[in-house]
């Protein structure tokens, strides 16, 4: 396997969010507001979620996120909150 640099996260609220864009908060036209994830996961969640935050250890800043490749294709994403 391979470590690779293959991104820098800035977080401004001391979260990280992994999930589909797909499933952003939605919008209602309509009523002209934001709607709210349904199915948010927590760091101790177990089971599907449409997305889970994740805090950062240290609060806010710049972290360098790494790929773990394996014949090519990419296996793990590691964020390094030191």
């Amino acid at each position: 396997m391979q470590e690779r640099l293959i991104g820098r996260i800035a977080i401004d609220s001391g979260l990280v969010r992994i999930g589909d864009p797909c499933y952003e908060i939605p919008y209602d036209s309509q009523a002209g507001e934001k709607g709210e994830l349904k199915h948010l996961g927590k760091l101790d969640n177990i089971g599907v979620v449409q997305a889970l935050d994740l805090p950062s250890p240290i609060g806010d800043g710049v972290f360098d996120v790494y790929g773990i490749y394996e014949d090519d294709y990419l296996v793990q994403i590691v964020i390094d909150f030191t």
